[in-house]
């Protein structure tokens, strides 16, 4: 069980396309459609082998398909995303629509620098009287 490592991330689901940023560090990630199902039902408390299972339920599913999930909760890990949750969830079996695995079942993680500046800088609550805004933080 896992759950979204909220002292570190922010999460927004817009229209079933996840984005996760880390507010220490500016990167932002972004998900496709399979990754971002996967990622709101893992973040929900969801357990492995119930989102296991309603991944089999797809058409054309890999036969790999555990080792590709476990390998993407493992990069969701390292990457500090989502951390262990103490109690289990009440959460039931997800079912997924045949749409989420139109870009195949690679379960991409993309990680960007470009603006981290920009999403560090804090304009309203960085207000320094002697430099004025915005201030940067320092990334730690």
């Amino acid at each position: 069980m896992y759950k979204l490592n909220e002292e570190k991330m922010f999460f927004d689901d817009a229209e079933g396309q996840v984005i996760i940023i880390n507010f220490a560090t500016g990167v932002y990630y972004s998900f496709d459609k399979i990754s971002s199902a996967v990622v709101k039902d893992v973040v929900a408390g969801t357990e492995p082998e119930l989102i296991l299972k309603g991944l089999q339920g797809l058409k054309n599913c890999p036969g790999d398909i555990k080792d590709r999930l476990h390998e993407f909760i493992h990069k969701l890990k390292s990457l500090e995303i989502i951390i262990a949750a103490e109690n289990k969830s009440g959460t039931c079996q997800p079912v997924y629509d045949e749409d989420i695995a139109a870009d195949g079942y690679a379960f991409a993680v993309d990680g960007f620098e470009e603006i981290a500046d920009l999403l560090l800088t804090d304009p309203i609550h960085e207000v320094k009287e002697d430099t004025g805004w915005p201030v940067k933080k320092n990334a730690t």
